[in-house]
């Protein structure tokens, strides 16, 4: 119940803070449980979304132009129901205890979320982070204002916009064109793995509210991590490589994952690693590493944070070498599109 600071004897009428959620251009598998707190694959709209993580912090908004820290700020945690489609837009319940607006000052109510729960323990270094398994969908959302108590934002609003912080890979594998399985297999083998040298550590600064990608030792070193197969869940198994495609669809991706997008504005290539065997006690894996340059409309591009990248490779027999035929760079996927209304369910 609000009091009003001046007169504790009157006291005001209740008002929600109320959240509606969506997250853009979610990709079409659909997620599964990996423990209480995560869910695993990239999220869409079909499953409840636990243990979403808010920042909420009382300012004038003044001093919100220039930015606005949330360290020091202790963590609530709501819950997004589902809807059972992909592309629709649902409001999210805040656990335990609910945010009040500041009544006295008049301060404005500013909202920032991550999800999933974060690795590290303490709330003292102010960051959330996480290990990069390329199945773990990372999520945030920029600064939300939700108005003040005596003029709340109700009506007529976007909601707040969880944006993915990784970067989506998928890899279609095939054989050169006019060459039998039974060559592509004498020469190659089956692929036993694909790996993206990549950072494995993400984490994100309430100071700021942005994101920094580290190695395992908090440096910088790239290291290989797998891919998955391409419901980004469950892990890669060898393969024989399949047949020539000429227009490569999603039907022939073969692996995925989602991984530390580059740096803003980089057009820097990445690097896969594949590793191939054949048949035979005596072989040994070979493993060979492909620069492939993600390009858009004939321009370089990175890899870049909230976008789903695809490159098409094809292994070659007259050279043994693999070729990297074509790039793809597009949304993740079909996500939220639309408007949503911040109105309360529940009336006082």
């Amino acid at each position: 119940e609000a009091i009003t600071p001046d007169n504790p004897n009157n006291p005001l009428p209740p008002k929600e803070i109320h959240i509606s959620a969506a997250i853009e251009a979610s990709a079409q598998t659909k997620a599964t449980t990996r423990d209480e707190s995560t869910l695993t694959g990239p999220i869409d709209g079909t499953v409840d979304i636990p243990g979403i993580q808010f920042l909420h912090k009382d300012a004038a908004a003044s001093e919100a132009t220039s930015g606005l820290s949330f360290e020091g700020v202790s963590v609530i945690t709501g819950t997004r129901i589902a809807t059972g489609t992909t592309n629709t837009g649902s409001s999210i319940t805040f656990n335990g205890s609910a945010p009040q607006y500041d009544q006295k000052e008049n301060k404005n109510a500013y909202f920032v979320a991550y999800y999933p729960v974060r690795e590290n323990s303490s709330s003292s270094d102010n960051t959330a982070t996480w290990t990069i398994d390329g199945k773990t969908d990372i999520l945030y959302a920029e600064r939300y204002d939700a108005g003040t108590y005596i003029a709340t934002i109700t009506g007529g609003e976007s909601p707040m916009t969880f944006k993915h912080a990784l970067a989506q890979l998928e890899v279609v594998c095939m054989a050169e064109k006019d060459v039998s399985a039974e060559v592509m297999k004498k020469v190659w083998g089956q692929i036993q793995k694909i790996e993206i040298s990549t950072l494995a550590k993400a984490k994100y600064k309430y100071s700021d509210q942005s994101f920094e990608f580290k190695d395992a030792s908090d440096g910088t070193t790239a290291a290989n991590i797998e891919l998955l197969q391409k419901d980004y869940k469950t892990a890669f198994a060898a393969i024989d490589i399949p047949s020539h495609v000429a227009t490569p669809s999603a039907d022939n991706v073969v692996a995925a994952g989602m991984f530390a997008p580059a740096a803003e504005n980089s057009t820097a290539a990445i690097t896969l690693t594949i590793t191939t065997k054949v048949d035979g006690a005596d072989a040994s894996a070979v493993t060979t590493n492909v620069t492939v340059q993600l390009a858009k409309d004939g321009t370089n591009k990175g890899f870049e944070r909230g976008l789903k990248h695809t490159a098409i490779l094809t292994f070659k027999t007259s050279k043994v070498d693999i070729e990297v035929t074509g790039t793809t760079i597009t949304p993740w996927g079909t996500g939220y599109t639309g408007t949503g209304d911040v109105t309360p369910t529940v009336t006082p």
